[in-house]
């Protein structure tokens, strides 16, 4: 068992994942972050604004990228890394092309 499943919850008749940094095991998808209480989707007020970035948008991982330079020094090393590893992912995903 990967060490981020470590600590898991009950939801709905099976075990999830307990863990906002999942990325290691190839998480972040809508499926999972709907499923899991303490992920950021979750975490929103239903009356919040989001921005979704999509793998297949071409300026995607870019503006991860930025987004971690400009909070190098107020989110944790994990958070961060967790960050780089999804624009990496996104980089290579197989249908590249500008926002819907």
């Amino acid at each position: 068992m990967h060490e981020l499943y470590k600590t898991t919850e009950k939801y709905e008749n099976s075990t999830i994942p307990n863990s906002v940094n999942i990325l290691n095991n190839n998480k972040m998808k809508k499926i999972d972050e709907k499923h899991i209480r303490d992920s950021t989707l979750n975490k929103a007020d239903n009356e919040e604004m989001l921005f979704i970035l999509r793998a297949q948008d071409i300026s995607a991982p870019k503006t991860i990228i930025f987004w971690i330079a400009e909070n190098i020094y107020n989110c944790s090393d994990d958070k961060l890394r967790g960050a780089f590893e999804c624009a990496l992912k996104m980089k290579t995903n197989a249908v590249r092309k500008s926002p819907d």
